[in-house]
Order: C-alpha cells, then structure tokens, then sequence
C-alpha cells in the first residue's frame, strides 16, 4: 500500500483527517509537521502510522487514531507531550500494550482493538496523571486487573469483556478522598474480591468538590462468590449512609450474573451489620442516588 504523505504546510498546528471519500489507507506519515498539537485520522483505514522525527513534536497533546486497521500498536514513546490517545474500534489487531508510553497521559482508550497479552507493569502504573484509562472489549487481553497503585487520579477504568482473571483489588484510590468514580469489569473470569474493600467517605477536611465519588461499579458476569458481593455492597453501604459520603446522580452498582449464580436475595445481610439486609441497604443506597442496584 502506498505511504500517504500530507501535504499541508509544516508548521500547521491541528490536523483533522475526518472521514475521507474514498477512506485513506496505506500509511499515514506525519513526519514534516513539526508544530502539531493535534493529529485526528478517525474513520478510515490506515493500516500504518509512521513519524522519522518524533523528538521535535513536544507540543503533540492529542492523537486519535480510531476506526482504522492499524496493523500494530503506534510508536508515540517520543511525544513527550502527548495526553490523550485514542486507539478504539481498530479492525485489525493492535498486539500488546507498549511499556514505554508518554507518562504525562491524560486519557488512554484502547477499546475493542485486539490488544493481546498483559497490561505492562513496568511502566503503566507510574503514569501520574491517568484520569480515564480503558481497555474494553479486547478478549485476548489476559492476566490480573490493576492495583490500587495504578494511579491515584484515577476516575474511570474500564476493563469489561476481557479474559482478566484472579481477584478485583482494594478500591483504594487516594488517601484522603474517593477520585474512582467509574469502575467496569464485568465480563471477564475474576473469581474474588480482595478483603478489605474500600470505598472512602469524604473527611470534613476535603472539600466535597475533590471527591468524585464511586458513582458506577460494574462486575457482572464474573465467577464473584455470594460473599465478596455481600462486602462490596457493605463498603458502599457504610461509606454513603453511615459515614454520609455525599449522594451521588444516577448511581449504578451492578453485581448480578455471576456463574456460578451468587444467589443475592433481599434478605440476606451485610457481614459486619448483620440487622441490615441487602432490601434495606439498596434503599438505603437508592436514597443516595444509586437509582440502579444489580444483584
């Protein structure tokens, strides 16, 4: 296929591609720009991505490369700029996750490109400023679900119908105050979740406007015993009604479908507050916001 090379002048800052007639294809290469800031090529279908000189694109914050056939995973290790990356709906398959990604990442979405192996430990959980970071629908992606050290401004991951397996962490993000508030894993073979199961009210000390509040977890469609279900309901049953952690707008907590079938029935009670059954606390919850309880 052929390499496209576009034509624009240099020293232009933004580049939208859009949805080209006919869909560009071949390779995309955007080594004489040296002054971008954005570069969008959704919608078409580049097979590759190519740029001889990476190390002058300091100013390169966005890069969106969705909807394409990219035949491998895009080298963006020299952007050193770069916070928002965008790679979904890929038609090909994009292989592993490199280890050595720009740490000044925003937004990191992977969703439904055929990503295989492990998320990389060696450089992904030290990225700082992480806020949404997703990784759906990619079923050759394997092995366990991040920790609670993958970072602590974390507010949404995304993690649903892949192959993950073993036990979904402490829900521990940030010392002080809730930053988590979308957490979706269901639709993978996780079989546990780990003891103690966190989820922080707001200190008097912390304003109410740093606590995003865990407002949607989503882990149906796992192997989660009774259990475990039973505790995470308990944390965020003591965090938002015995400790008031501020309400939340059109809460979900979805636990239900687990194989085998957890068997969660109204009556049954928290572990550690054994006069409150799952009946009271979900109205309880509903109360708060969680307009929508799964069991």
């Amino acid at each position: 296929m052929p390499t496209i090379s576009i034509t624009k002048p240099p020293l232009i800052h933004a580049i939208d591609l859009g949805t080209s007639t006919p869909k560009l294809s071949g390779t995309i290469d955007i080594t004489s720009f040296i002054s971008l800031t954005s570069f969008f090529c959704n919608d078409n279908a580049v097979v590759n991505f190519t740029d001889a000189n990476p190390t002058v694109k300091t100013g390169l914050r966005f890069l969106s490369l969705n909807q394409n056939t990219l035949a491998s995973f895009p080298d963006t290790s020299d952007y050193t700029g770069l916070g928002y990356l965008f790679i979904s709906n890929n038609a090909a398959a994009l292989g592993a996750i490199p280890s050595n990604l720009p740490n000044g990442i925003v937004q990191l979405i992977l969703s439904n490109s055929g990503l295989s192996g492990e998320i990389p430990y060696g450089n992904l959980p030290s990225i700082p400023g992480v806020a949404q970071f997703s990784v759906a629908n990619n079923p050759l992606l394997t092995g366990s679900v991040l920790n609670s050290d993958f970072t602590k401004n974390l507010n949404g991951l995304t993690l649903s119908n892949c192959s993950f397996t073993g036990s979904i962490p402490s829900l521990r993000w940030g010392t002080f105050s809730q930053r988590l508030a979308r957490f979706d894993a269901n639709g993978n073979s996780l079989s546990a979740i780990e003891d103690p199961f966190v989820i922080y009210a707001t200190p008097t000390t912390v304003p109410v406007s740093n606590d995003l509040s865990l407002k949607e977890f989503r882990i149906h469609n796992n192997n989660i015993p009774k259990a475990d279900i039973l505790r995470a309901l308990q944390a965020f049953y003591v965090a938002f009604v015995v400790d008031n952690k501020p309400g939340v707008t059109a809460g979900m907590i979805r636990m239900d479908s687990q194989t085998p079938n957890a068997g969660i029935i109204d009556s049954d009670t928290l572990p550690d507050y054994t006069s409150i059954t799952v009946l009271s606390a979900t109205q309880a919850l509903a109360a708060k916001g969680f307009t929508n309880i799964i069991l």
